[in-house]
């Protein structure tokens, strides 16, 4: 969810995206090129959307496979996005071999055929804040049951959510931070390294 966000906001939920669909499934500039650019610029408009819109509206990470594969839904949308994402989307995006969109639809598929990970990642609001509940001191238990990439990627979701709101409190004065704990078993899975 976007909700609450701001624009200063986008680039690190971007990143967060794309690192862990990268860590997920062994990506990288020489092995994914455009797996990761198709992944970025579709995280990147997406974000951009949620703001324009209704909270109840606003795009989940399932909307990436309707961004990169309905083209009428593409054209209606550009015009709320940043003049770099429409000249990506508009000019360069159609010079893609269709075959490049595969990796990433196929596994957001595999993704929403699970009704868990669909009900999770799948509501454009979200009740789930890490960085609350860090400042809160509350508890926050995940374990997936599953394994394969679709597993891994949503591991890497949750993880790189961490990272990023523990980043986030880099603002506040020491004693105002209240102790997170983390204990992630198998980091090397969701790292990218194992």
């Amino acid at each position: 969810s976007m909700e609450g966000c701001q624009a200063r906001d986008i680039e690190a939920r971007v990143s967060a995206v794309v690192d862990s669909f990268s860590a997920a499934l062994g990506w990288g500039e020489s092995s994914a090129p455009r797996a990761l650019t198709l992944t970025t610029m579709a995280a990147q408009a997406l974000c951009e959307l949620a703001p324009v819109l209704p909270p109840s509206l606003a795009p989940t990470i399932f909307s990436m496979a309707t961004l990169l594969s309905d083209q009428a839904w593409r054209e209606a949308v550009l015009p709320y996005m940043s003049r770099h994402s429409r000249e990506f989307w508009s000019v360069r995006f159609g010079k893609l071999e269709a075959n490049a969109l595969t990796p990433v639809t196929n596994l957001i598929d595999r993704m929403r055929s699970s009704p868990t990970v669909a009900a999770l990642l799948g509501s454009p609001r979200s009740t789930y804040d890490v960085r609350r509940a860090m400042d809160r001191g509350q508890v926050v238990l995940w374990s997936l049951g599953g394994t394969g990439a679709w597993a891994r990627l949503v591991s890497c979701f949750v993880t790189h959510d961490l990272f990023r709101a523990a980043m986030s409190r880099r603002t506040l004065a020491p004693r105002r931070r209240r102790p997170f704990y983390a204990w992630i078993d198998e980091l090397q899975r969701i790292s990218g390294t194992g």
